[in-house]
């Protein structure tokens, strides 16, 4: 990820990070592992995407493959959680991968609605 301005003052408390993949790809593997892929299958049209999005400055890599920076935010009460978890819930909903949330098999919306999820886990 790159450098940001945003600053972790409590690390005894949760916080909320959002890190955004390059044109939002869904991905559930390793940057490293997909753009390796990406190269044995010669998919050029988005090796040359990738290679657009980096930025001059950047001499360490060929590929810029998430989006650059992040942002911290402190959880303060279970409202604000609450929050944070519907806003990860429903970016496959809006992006239109499915209708309903709990339907996203990565996701922890089934587990918040009761359901049995991919992973067993402690709702908050």
């Amino acid at each position: 990820m790159g450098r940001n301005r945003y600053k972790i003052v409590d690390p005894a408390s949760p916080h909320f990070m959002t890190c955004t993949v390059f044109e939002w790809l869904p991905v559930f593997t390793t940057a490293r592992q997909i753009l390796d892929y990406l190269e044995a299958q010669h998919v050029e049209r988005l090796l040359a995407r990738f290679r657009f999005a980096k930025r001059a400055h950047k001499t360490d890599r060929e590929y810029q493959f998430w989006q650059e920076g992040c942002h911290a935010e402190r959880v303060f009460n279970e409202a604000m959680m609450r929050e944070k978890l519907n806003y990860i819930h429903y970016n496959p909903v809006k992006r239109g991968y499915v209708n309903v949330a709990e339907h996203w098999h990565y996701s922890s919306a089934a587990n918040y609605a009761g359901l049995e999820g991919l992973i067993k886990l402690d709702v908050w």
